[in-house]
Formats: C-alpha cells, sequence, structure tokens
C-alpha cells in the first residue's frame, strides 16, 4: 500500500529580487524575471501577471520555476506578478517595473505656447523660454549661447536681449538597470533669436539706395534737374517707406525741379514678437533741396546826384565831369559775380568813375556769371550761367560858347 504525503509549497520568490522590490531595464533592451516555487504535493501552478510576451517554465529538484522575457518598451512602467496556485491556497509575490530611456528632443515653450525654428524678440526686451524633454531619469538641462555663459537650467532667462543668435538646449542622463551596464542617453535641439527693433532715423542716397550718401541731409541741384532720391533705414522687420510729397515709396523721383523744397520720409515697421508684444513704430529724416539757378533779369541804376536812382534803358547822358555811379544787379543762387566792360571797365556790381570825360562815351556792358555747382553730376557736376546787358553813354561838354568844329567843342574864354 502507497501513500501520499500532500503538503503545501513554499512562498514563490523572484530570484534576485525581494516582494515589492523595483527591477529597472533600459529601453529596448531584454528584460528576464524567474519567479521559482520550493517543494509542495503535488507540485504548484506559477503564472506572470506582467507584460504579455515569452514565459519559459521548467521544473528541478522539486523547485518550479517559471521565467518571464519581454523586451523593454517606455510607458511600460506597472506591476508584475507571480502568483503559485496549489490546493493549499494561492500566493504571490510582486515587482515594480522601471523602463528607462534617454531623454526625448527638446521642445521649447515660452509662456504656454510652445514654439520652434525661429523666436522674435523685440530688443531690450527679456527672454524667457523653457526646455521641455521627458527622460527615465528625468534629463538634465543645459544652455548654450555663444554670447552667454553655459545655463545648467532649465528655463533659459535673458533679461535684456540684444543680439540675434542661436540657443541650444542639451539633455542628458543616466541610466542604471538593475542588470547590466549603466548607459548615457542624451539629446540636443535648438531655436533661431531673431532681435526686432524699430527703425534707424533714415539716411539719404542719390539716385538709388546704391548711390553716394547725402551725409548733410541737404542737396543742391540746378533748376530743371531731373533726379532721385533712396530712402535708406535700418530695421526689423524691414521698414517700409513713405514719402510726404509721393506716398508709399522708397524712391523719392523729381522731375525738371524750380523751387528749393524739403522732403521728409518716414521709415516704419511693425514689431510683433513669437510670443508677446505687437509694436509699431517710426522714425522720419528731413532732406533740404536747394535749387540753384542762373542769373536772368540784370538791372542797371544809375545814382543821380541827389541819391536818388534812375532806371537805365538804353542810354545814359551826363555831364562831363560829373561823377559816374551805376549799379548793375541781378537774381541768381549763388549770386552772381559781375565785371564791366567797354569805355569803362570794373569788377564789381557798381560801375564808378570819379569824373567823367568824353572819352568814357560808348558802349558799357555789365557781364554777369555764376557757377552753380550740383551734389552730385547730373550729368556735369557744375554749370555756369551767364547773362549781360548793355547801354550808351552819352558824356555832354560843358560851355560858355559853343562853336562846332567837325563834332569837337572848343571853349572861348
Amino acid at each position: 500500500m502507497t501513500m501520499r504525503c500532500q503538503y503545501p509549497p513554499g512562498p514563490p520568490v523572484i530570484t534576485g529580487y525581494a516582494d515589492g522590490s523595483e527591477y529597472r531595464v533600459i529601453e529596448n533592451t531584454q528584460g528576464r524575471l524567474s519567479c521559482s516555487v520550493t517543494g509542495g504535493n503535488p507540485a504548484p501552478t506559477l503564472t506572470w501577471n506582467c507584460i504579455n510576451s515569452g514565459t519559459l517554465e521548467t521544473t528541478s529538484d522539486g523547485t518550479v520555476t517559471k521565467t518571464h522575457v519581454w523586451t523593454a518598451q517606455r510607458n511600460q512602467d506597472r506591476t508584475c506578478t507571480c502568483r503559485s496556485f496549489h490546493y493549499s491556497g494561492e500566493k504571490t509575490v510582486s515587482i515594480k517595473i522601471e523602463v528607462l530611456y534617454p531623454p526625448t528632443t527638446p521642445t521649447f515653450r515660452i509662456s504656454s505656447t510652445q514654439v520652434n525654428g525661429t523666436v522674435k524678440v523685440i530688443r531690450n526686451k527679456q527672454l524667457s523660454v523653457s526646455c521641455i524633454s521627458s527622460g527615465n531619469p528625468p534629463p538634465s538641462y543645459t544652455w548654450i549661447n555663444a554670447d552667454m555663459a553655459t545655463t545648467n537650467r532649465q528655463d533659459l532667462i535673458v533679461s535684456s536681449v540684444q543680439n540675434n543668435g542661436t540657443y541650444t538646449c542639451n539633455v542628458s542622463n543616466s541610466m542604471n538597470p538593475s542588470v547590466g551596464t549603466a548607459a548615457s542617453g542624451s539629446n540636443t535641439s535648438f531655436i533661431d533669436v531673431l532681435i526686432l527693433y524699430p527703425p534707424s532715423i533714415p539716411m539719404f542716397n542719390y539716385w538709388n539706395i546704391s548711390g553716394p550718401n547725402i551725409s548733410t541731409r541737404e542737396l543742391d541741384v540746378i533748376r530743371g534737374d531731373t533726379f532721385k532720391v533712396a530712402c535708406t533705414s535700418s530695421g526689423e522687420p524691414a521698414p517700409a517707406y513713405y514719402w510726404d510729397n509721393q506716398g508709399h515709396n522708397r524712391i523719392l523721383t523729381v522731375t525738371n525741379i524750380t523751387t528749393d523744397r524739403s522732403s521728409i520720409c518716414k521709415a516704419r515697421n511693425t514689431m510683433q514678437e513669437t510670443v508677446g508684444q505687437i509694436l509699431t513704430r517710426s522714425a522720419t529724416a528731413s532732406l533740404k533741396i536747394n535749387v540753384l539757378y542762373p542769373p536772368s533779369v540784370v538791372t542797371l541804376k544809375y545814382h543821380n546826384g541827389d541819391s536818388s536812382l534812375v532806371s537805365i534803358t538804353t542810354t545814359l547822358n551826363i555831364r562831363e565831369g560829373n561823377p559816374l555811379m551805376v549799379t548793375c544787379s541781378s537774381v541768381s543762387k549763388p549770386p552772381p559775380s559781375y565785371t564791366w566792360t567797354g569805355t569803362v571797365s570794373a569788377t564789381s556790381g557798381t560801375l564808378k568813375v570819379d569824373s567823367a570825360v568824353r572819352s568814357h562815351t560808348g558802349k558799357i556792358t555789365c557781364n554777369v556769371e555764376n557757377v552753380m555747382a550740383r551734389t552730385f553730376a547730373n550729368p556735369d557736376k557744375t554749370k555756369v550761367g551767364k547773362t549781360s546787358r548793355g547801354f550808351n553813354l552819352q558824356v555832354l561838354c560843358n560851355y560858355f560858347i559853343l562853336a562846332f568844329y567837325f563834332n569837337y567843342c572848343t571853349f572861348i574864354l
């Protein structure tokens, strides 16, 4: 007669781990847990409640072992339980699974808004960007930029941003599995910061934006000229241009100019931050245009002895021995120079003779000239303006008894 004694098995044990402890495994590597129970008649049944994957069961020397094997993936963290089933009762042992994985590619946030690529910030404003990455264990953060010291924190804060630049966020962690060799994980991402700033005070260039600079903001031209002036200002974004005489246009075009004028250019832009403010700003500058012109109408006036002025048309009669003073005048820009030619000559605007004699009789001409110098050649740099006007001078004789001899005057004493 054979007797079979029934008795319960010992408690299940996860090899190498206490009940409720933690098992760390790196993503994409193999996880392996063995659960064993010793003794028991009849032999107990083991099951794993874990990650759906393969199991292997072996029995040796009264010990039943069931091994659970799987490829670890992130977000599989859970508690796995090994159950021992026997007529005498059910017993369990558990272990916490933690999957380790390297940092994800960083993303960026300003306030609660996700940003990427280029971030626009108004100059002198604060830049505050958070670098976001997930990893297990959580990553450490390092910000790198050429214009600042390396910053070891998740949030980048620049109190007064000045320059365009690339800001790089590096993330890293160290993964230490329960079994096997530790591994390092890292990732990186960057944002480009574009500084927005208002238009500078406009500058002027002759003819086009590549032409010579009108540094004095003053331009000399000659009456009748046609020319162009470009307005140039730096700003981000690039400004729009408005001329008070011509509306929305960067280039001022002037055709057949006749009089002096001042033209005002306004440069304006709207700065819109990626996250934050929208500001519109403008700057203006005035261009003074001086119109040069040649002498035109020439006026001749005789200074009579009583200080009165007499306009000369074609002929001036004075008595011999009297003083002669004639003023020549003409309007031009720049003012003209004067020269007198004929029976009497001079190099000023006023012709003066202390005592007229008969040899002064004849044609006298006032020559008027100015030199008009453009700021820039169009096509020539300078141009000479000329005009003249003359009159006939008749010097009359003084006499007591006058006899005519071949048109000569003789005094009889």
